[in-house]
């Protein structure tokens, strides 16, 4: 599968068995009269707790060893949010290229929102402007899941829809321990890391870092 953005990636075998989590960004302050004053920060973000197999132990090494660890990112497709399916993207002021976006739209309630696409995966990508699928001359994928279009949109008129499979950025924010089990008869050494974790990283700090 190739991203447009390109920094390592946890083995999908991996990434598939992956406990998800959410950090809500919201502080909470309570008065003497036991009432909450509730502040978003932030929107939540997604917690991964990744089981690593001796397979993957020296992937996952190389990863390590070639990031600052807690610092830059990488990709994990997310076991419970990989795809999405006629998204409404977000045309961009003038019209020549639009973000991919995830769309949350809970089935009661008015409160929704809108969450950016970085890391999509090309090969999975469909584009509808106004229901009618784009020609491959009329649409490109460029970096961080901005489409491009020629000629450009009306942001006023036009509706572009996405479907796409996708990675979502994170940094490892708990170094896994390795500890060695035994050793094959080639003398190579086997050993297996303790569980990963690693927290969501937002579009922005995602382009800073990568950009």
């Amino acid at each position: 599968m190739t991203v447009t953005v390109s920094v390592p990636l946890i083995p999908n075998e991996l990434a598939a068995g992956a406990q998800v989590g959410f950090t809500p960004g919201v502080a909470v302050n309570t008065s003497e009269s036991g009432n909450a004053n509730r502040k978003t920060n932030s929107p939540p973000k997604r917690v991964y707790t990744v089981a690593i197999s001796p397979d993957h132990s020296s992937d996952i090494q190389e990863i390590i060893m070639a990031l600052d660890v807690a610092r830059y990112p990488v990709g994990i497709m997310d076991p419970i949010n990989f795809k999405i399916e006629d998204h409404v993207a977000q045309i961009q002021p003038g019209g020549a290229s639009a973000y991919i976006m995830r769309n949350w739209v809970p089935s009661t309630g008015v409160k929704t929102r809108d969450t950016r696409i970085v890391m999509p995966v090309e090969a999975s990508l469909a584009v509808r402007v106004n229901d009618v699928a784009a020609t491959s001359g009329s649409v490109s994928l460029g970096n961080y899941g901005e489409i491009f279009f020629s000629p450009a949109l009306n942001p006023d008129t036009d509706e572009v829809r996405v479907d796409c499979q996708f990675y979502t950025p994170a940094s490892i924010t708990d170094t896994p321990v390795a500890q060695a089990f035994g050793v094959t008869p080639d003398g190579i050494v086997q050993y297996q890391f303790t569980d990963m974790k690693l927290m969501e990283m937002f579009a922005k700090e995602f382009e800073e870092l990568t950009a």
